[in-house]
């Protein structure tokens, strides 16, 4: 096979350096996998979601449950957009907050399939949305019951906004992170 050229573009002097047919299946494969990850392709690799979530070693170990079914109760946590329970998706995160709470840490791992976590009724919030809904939460009667009615709410964290959390609140996600379809792992 011989090398594909293309002949230099009016400013620049770009040049193909691998073979035509090489290029165009490489291109086709990473349009196929791209165009998988949203849409439903059976056989090929699907995005879904890893989410972390940093608490002691032994609650980590009973939210995990045993043989597919986990423990994890969306009805006990609190933060700041009110009761639920919250994941990161950087594990960085979720360390550093494990770390300065608790003497024994753990981390929660949860891996939800992307076609489940799809169904469900997902909020995103701007930086903007986020605040005010802070201090809804705050002002209100009982901050640590109020609810979105969302089933998840995704934001940035007050003091740093470049960090992203996410809510899960209702009884349709404690069923979607403790189903034997969800993968639930503990870091020491």
């Amino acid at each position: 096979m011989g090398v594909a050229r293309l002949a230099p573009a009016r400013d620049s002097q770009y040049r193909r350096t691998a073979p035509l047919n090489e290029c165009r299946i490489n291109f086709l494969s990473a349009f196929v996998k791209s165009y998988c990850l949203h849409q439903t392709c059976p056989g090929l690799e699907t995005f879904m979601p890893i989410l972390y979530h940093g608490t002691s070693h032994n609650d980590a170990l009973k939210m995990r449950g045993a043989q597919g079914t986990g423990t994890i109760d969306v009805t006990k946590g609190s933060g700041e957009f009110g009761r639920g329970f919250y994941c990161h998706r950087k594990k960085a995160r979720a360390w550093t907050h494990m770390i300065n709470k608790f003497a024994n840490p753990g981390m929660l791992i949860i891996t939800i399939q992307d076609v489940t976590y799809n169904t469900l009724k997902i909020k995103l919030l701007s930086i903007q949305q986020a605040r005010r809904l802070r201090q809804v939460v705050r002002s209100s009667a009982d901050p640590n019951n109020f609810l979105v009615n969302s089933d998840v709410v995704v934001g940035p964290i007050e003091n740093d906004q470049r960090v992203i959390q996410e809510k899960f609140e209702t009884p349709a996600t404690g069923t979607v992170l403790n189903s034997d379809q969800t993968i639930r792992q503990v870091l020491p």
